[in-house]
């Protein structure tokens, strides 16, 4: 902006310049002056313009960073139900179905909005996460791993049984009762040959996992 009226200025000397008589038989000279003139005029030229495109790409740049910034700056706050969109509303009402929905976590990522709330089904906790227009993107039971502690001989029948034969003559003194993916199950650790296993077994006494408890080897 500050540059525009360099391009009228120029003309204008160049024109005034031009008409310059020569006078006393000094033609030449005065040819060397418009010649230097118009050099010097053409280096202003030259640095105006260099200096016009520097700022024009420095105002570029700092857009970028600006809608760079926007771009991958996350925001997640807390709103009231609803205040949320209708669609978005509607589609947890749905989900939830028919637990109370107070408050959603609405998070904006990459220029996408979403919204997620916690809700009790069943006695269970789960999220749900929906788009903007209402797409349910996720309904998914939380799984907290809750461990409450018990005695080996609190826990049932068939849980002691599957776990004294997996821990091969091993004493175990305590137990932790979790909760996982709506199942209950029943977790002991037992030293064999040395080293330390996890044993996880079902309500039932199923055993699902045994295995060598790297951690506890380390420590």
């Amino acid at each position: 902006m500050h540059n525009a009226w360099l391009p009228a200025v120029i003309v204008i000397a160049l024109l005034g310049l031009a008409s310059i008589p020569a006078l006393n038989g000094s033609q030449k000279l005065v040819r060397s002056g418009i010649s230097n003139g118009t050099d010097a005029i053409s280096t202003a030229v030259t640095v105006a313009t260099n200096t016009t495109k520097e700022d024009d790409d420095e105002r570029e740049d700092d857009n970028k960073k600006g809608k760079g910034g926007k771009k991958e700056e996350e925001q997640e706050v807390t709103i009231k139900f609803a205040d949320a969109p209708a669609a978005v509303q509607k589609t947890m009402k749905r989900e939830a179905s028919g637990a109370e929905i107070k408050h959603v976590e609405k998070e904006t990522e990459d220029g996408k909005t979403t919204y997620e709330t916690e809700v009790k089904i069943d006695g269970q906790d789960y999220t749900i996460k929906v788009a903007a227009d209402g797409t349910l993107l996720e309904k998914e039971l939380e799984d907290e791993d809750d461990e409450v502690p018990v005695k080996f001989a609190d826990a049932p029948a068939a849980v002691q049984k599957t776990l004294q034969r997996e821990a091969a003559g091993a004493n175990i003194e305590k137990v932790d009762k979790l909760f996982r993916e709506g199942r209950t199950l029943y977790e002991a650790d037992a030293k064999i040959d040395g080293k330390n296993y996890e044993i996880i077994v079902t309500a039932e006494g199923l055993l699902l996992s045994k295995e060598l408890d790297d951690e506890e080897e380390e420590d």
